[in-house]
């Protein structure tokens, strides 16, 4: 038996290796957001948290890098579109047809406020009066502080949530397949009855299988005792010669 040369059985190992740890998602335009800390960085190390992305959306799909997709995101009409890097693992392919992947909501001031370059609210870019529009991106937080990364006069940066007025999100229209629905299969199809009505059918019920119960081991009583107590029985013969004195 020829042996197998050790650089072929290298090669073969490798190019197992590579078609395991293929990515499924190579031909999908879009993944989805399926958790509410999928994070969005500037970098393709994952080092540079910018934000984190709004649950139940999408994100363009550029490329693979490492661990990491590199994502187009809120490419809407008159927003600016930026891109970064989230990790692959993260997200979700629902293979469904997206027509309106980003969210599309602006927010409001509810006061003068500042316009932060960085979440760590070190460095302001702009003030900001009260009653001014903002475009929404996404959220992050810092020392319990929640602030929002917004776009405002072509400017990207933070803002806090507590400056702008109270405001909600709806999840995406399309159906959240990632979701495992429970299932309940009812095995009796049977109509709800109050509590004194349930009890007094189990009760009937309890009484019912006493009553056969007994009925069962006496039977089984008495056939035992009659087996076990049949009389033997004589026969007497008359005999004719037989004088009674």
């Amino acid at each position: 038996m020829k042996k197998i040369p050790v650089l072929l059985v290298f090669l073969i190992i490798i190019n197992t290796f590579a078609v395991k740890t293929k990515t499924v998602y190579a031909d999908t335009e879009y993944l989805r957001v399926i958790t509410t800390d999928t994070p969005f960085y500037s970098d393709e190390k994952g080092e540079n948290l910018l934000f984190y992305l709004q649950y139940t959306y999408y994100v363009k799909v550029l490329g693979f890098s490492g661990q990491f997709t590199k994502v187009e995101y809120l490419n809407n009409d008159n927003t600016l579109a930026v891109d970064g890097f989230v990790p692959t693992e993260m997200l979700f392919c629902d293979n469904l047809e997206v027509s309106s992947p980003y969210p599309n909501k602006k927010l409001l001031t509810s006061k003068n406020t500042i316009l932060y370059q960085d979440y760590n609210q070190n460095s302001g870019i702009q003030y900001v009066f009260q009653g001014r529009e903002l475009t929404y991106y996404g959220y992050i937080y810092n020392k319990n502080e929640k602030l929002l990364f917004v776009e405002y006069n072509d400017n990207l940066g933070y803002i806090k949530e507590s400056d702008v007025v109270p405001y909600s999100i709806e999840n995406h229209p399309n159906d959240l397949t990632f979701i495992v629905k429970e299932t309940i299969t009812e095995i009796n199809e049977e109509v709800p009855v109050s509590t004194d009505e349930q009890i007094k059918k189990d009760n009937s019920k309890t009484l019912k299988i006493v009553i056969v119960s007994c009925i069962a081991f006496a039977g089984i009583i008495s056939l035992f005792i009659a087996f076990r107590s049949k009389p033997n029985r004589k026969v007497d013969y008359y005999d004719e010669n037989y004088i009674e004195n």
